[in-house]
C-alpha cells in the first residue's frame, strides 16, 4: 500500500524523466559540446571571456566564471 501511495504522490513528469547516471552523463557531455561549438569562441572553454573575439564585442562577452554570471549574486 505504501508503494502505491508513493507512486500516486509523484507527478507524471517526474516518473518519466531519465534519472539514470548514464542519462546525466550524456546530458553533461551534450552541454559541453554545445558550449564548445557556440560559446567558447567568445568566452573560452573555461568561461573567462579572454579570447581574441570576446573583448571586441559590444556588449563585451561576460566572464562566465564570475558569481554574478552564474546567478549567485556578488
Amino acid at each position: 500500500m505504501a508503494a502505491r501511495l508513493r507512486s500516486l504522490a509523484l507527478p507524471i513528469a517526474e516518473k518519466t524523466q531519465n534519472q539514470s547516471v548514464l542519462g546525466k552523463r550524456l546530458a553533461t557531455q551534450e552541454a559541453r559540446e554545445y558550449f564548445a561549438d557556440h560559446c567558447a569562441s567568445c568566452r573560452t572553454n573555461n568561461g573567462s571571456g579572454l579570447t581574441l573575439l570576446g573583448p571586441g564585442l559590444s556588449p563585451q562577452a561576460p566572464a562566465m566564471r564570475l558569481r554574478a554570471a552564474m546567478g549567485l549574486g556578488i
